[in-house]
């Protein structure tokens, strides 16, 4: 039985102890008797493998050839040189391989060497030259890997009869009908296509008690049960009637409630809203103070500053401004530099609110707390007469004071009191 290349028998003289100098046969030329005594082995006969020298140079031998390694040696040098310059050929000659080669390079060409003899990778255990692997493994393996009929999935031959009873694709008879199918439809098949299947009565759901019909018998089993299947489906509908009126009955009482309390809460919102219009009416009624309800006309039309008519509080003349800025509405509360009781007394404390009515519900305006107006220190004493001493209230959005309902027509209204804090 042919059995594949060992590199070492190719190379190497084969002892009892093992595989020892290069084959003389290796040489493209023999040694002549001078390079003989100086490369040759005196122990193996072969050509010297990592040359040394024992028994005090009087016996030259390769490293593996030395009977005792713990005896002296000496490595020789030279002669190592030497031999792995020696030009030798391919121990595969004969079988088509012409290379040619130092000694030093031929231990890596075996290992890729073409006519080197190796054994199939896939195991089918043919011995075929390096050069061949490709062939062998693509046609002639008996080992290699062949596609399933069924799924063309590359199966290996030892694998296939398993790979087959796995396959989904395979074909298996139908138990019942006796048909071909694949088996990932078997299930399928069963269900809706075998001419054996089970059928249930297509009355089954208004009760009839016949669940397993053969395909053949089912119109026998209709034109019998004629009447009794009209009977179940006029039952059936009769009991759905009764359901559906129920259920009518029910949504109608639930939607009455529903109403019931849709009313309930209106009345309780308005009753809310009343009151909060009482206790908005209360709170500034309470508020002691200077009041003034200003309607202004065109507002944020072209004009940039307006100027509310003025009011009085304990002799103290105010009036409120508005100027328009950077999309906003600036509101402010003056005291004027002229005017009011010459008698009042100075700095005067007190507390401005501001309200941006709404016109259509007034308890839901907008309400607007400056800061307490500290007519004190280098602020806000005894208007010069220049100067009008002034507080701002609040910004406000442009966008939202000329919205609805707090800006009819370009109408808006504002409502101003001042409250002292003395």
């Amino acid at each position: 039985m042919q059995k594949p290349d060992v590199r070492e028998k190719l190379l190497y003289i084969q002892t009892e102890d093992g595989f020892n100098g290069f084959k003389r046969e290796l040489l493209t030329t023999q040694l002549t008797p001078i390079e003989d005594s100086f490369l040759a082995c005196n122990k193996c006969k072969g050509i010297m493998r990592e040359a040394c020298s024992t028994n005090e140079g009087l016996l030259q031998v390769c490293f593996m050839c030395i009977e005792n390694p713990q005896n002296p040696y000496q490595n020789l040098v030279a002669a190592r040189k030497s031999v792995l310059e020696l030009n030798v050929k391919c121990p595969l000659q004969k079988r088509g391989c012409d290379w040619n080669g130092k000694i030093c390079e031929i231990s890596q060409h075996v290992d890729e060497c073409p006519c080197y003899q190796i054994e199939c990778s896939l195991d089918c255990g043919v011995i075929h030259q390096r050069k061949s692997a490709l062939q062998h493994i693509n046609i002639e393996c008996t080992m290699r890997p062949v596609n399933c009929e069924f799924c063309d999935k590359l199966v290996s031959p030892t694998l296939l009869i398993q790979h087959l009873n796995e396959c989904e694709n395979t074909k298996m008879d139908c138990n019942s009908c006796g048909m071909q199918v694949k088996k990932i439809n078997m299930e399928f098949h069963l269900k809706t296509e075998c001419s054996e299947r089970s059928l249930p009565c297509t009355y089954a759901q208004y009760g009839c008690s016949a669940i397993q019909l053969k395909k053949d018998e089912v119109k026998d089993h209709m034109r019998i049960n004629n009447e009794l299947h009209t009977a179940l489906l006029s039952e059936y509908i009769a009991s759905t009637q009764t359901d559906i009126m129920e259920r009518i009955c029910q949504l109608e009482e639930v939607d009455k409630h529903r109403s019931a309390q849709i009313e309930e809460l209106t009345k309780q919102n308005n009753k809310l809203s009343n009151k909060i219009r009482h206790l908005n009416n209360v709170f500034m009624t309470s508020l002691a103070g200077s009041r003034l309800r200003w309607k202004i006309s065109g507002f944020a039309s072209d004009t940039t500053l307006y100027e509310s008519p003025t009011f009085s509080l304990e002799g103290y003349i105010f009036k409120c401004s508005i100027s328009i800025e950077d999309a906003k509405a600036h509101v402010k509360v003056s005291t004027l530099k002229s005017g009011g009781d010459k008698n009042a007394k100075w700095p005067f404390r007190g507390k401005s609110i501001v309200m941006l009515v709404n016109q259509d519900r007034e308890d839901e305006s907008l309400y607007f707390h400056g800061d307490e107006i500290e007519l004190a220190r280098n602020f806000y004493e005894t208007p010069w007469d220049s100067v009008n001493q002034n507080k701002r209230i609040c910004s406000i959005p442009i966008a939202s004071v000329i919205r609805d309902p707090f800006c009819k027509k370009g109408t808006v209204m504002i409502y101003v009191l001042v409250q002292s804090l003395a």
